[in-house]
């Protein structure tokens, strides 16, 4: 496995980020999950990606949290009232809405605002929280090539050693989080960030990472989940092989899942 050409690239958009080319860790989990349908999404086109509800809302947390109040303003949408549609002033006010909706603008309802707005004051009010962010580097798009495949990824915040990713969750219970910690392959995620960053030059060395949870009902209460540098590694190792089969598939031009026969019990 080689690792070259790592580039920081700060200030992109997420749409812009989205619309960079390059193996993503989300394109690669969903090849992990089913070659079928990564073929179907990235391949041919036959299946969308298609923004849901939560995903909007983790958009819009990220950006309240990590960007601040005015790239909030700027970047989200939230669904207005618009009232009697008689009135020329708010048919005016729909259209202009339903041009921020086509440019692919992050929409969220009013509902959904206020939530964000309570569960980013309890990242904000969260000592450990606070701590384990570095609002120096938010946001920062990196890229590399892995083998000559070329590759991207967007971790939320990161400083030489430690990677920080922001995770909205449906429980305040810390045991339902580790599920989906090991559930959505967060570990895995976060040795892709790990192993193109500790390529530069200020730093190499082994890294860990941090996962805050902020969940999505009340009373919002957030988390720090530390992710040691040993299970990184066994991470990135299966990362490694993962990309691999990703590879032979590439090459082959042939996406077909190897366990079709499943024993259960």
């Amino acid at each position: 496995m080689k690792i070259e050409n790592v580039k920081l690239v700060r200030g992109e958009s997420h749409a812009d980020y989205l619309a960079r080319p390059g193996l993503s860790f989300s394109a690669l989990k969903t090849f992990i999950d089913c070659p079928e349908v990564y073929e179907a999404m990235h391949i041919t086109g036959e299946m969308q990606r298609r923004e849901t509800e939560a995903m909007s809302l983790g958009t819009a947390l990220h950006a309240l949290v990590l960007l601040g109040p005015q790239a909030y303003a700027q970047e989200i949408v939230v669904t207005p009232e618009f009232g009697d549609l008689r009135r020329k002033a708010n048919r005016e006010k729909k259209e202009a809405f339903m041009e921020k909706v086509k440019s692919g603008a992050c929409v969220i309802s009013q509902d959904h605002d206020m939530l964000v707005r309570k569960m980013a004051k309890a990242v904000v009010d969260c000592g450990e929280c606070l701590r384990a962010i570095n609002f120096l580097d938010v946001e920062t798009t990196v890229t590399w090539t892995r083998d000559g495949i070329s590759c991207k990824g967007r971790p939320d915040s990161f400083f030489p050693g430690t990677i920080v990713d922001l995770k909205t969750t449906n429980s305040n219970s810390a045991d339902a989080f580790l599920t989906e910690i090991a559930r959505r392959g967060y570990a895995r995620q976060m040795a892709w960030y790990c192993e193109p960053l500790a390529q530069i030059e200020q730093s190499k060395g082994r890294w860990c990472a941090n996962i805050i949870s902020v969940p999505k009902v009340i009373p919002c209460v957030p988390r720090v989940f530390h992710l040691s540098c040993g299970l990184l590694e066994e991470a990135r190792r299966e990362n490694e092989i993962a990309v691999q089969q990703y590879r032979k598939c590439l090459q082959s031009g042939i996406w077909i899942s190897e366990n079709r026969f499943i024993q259960v019990g």
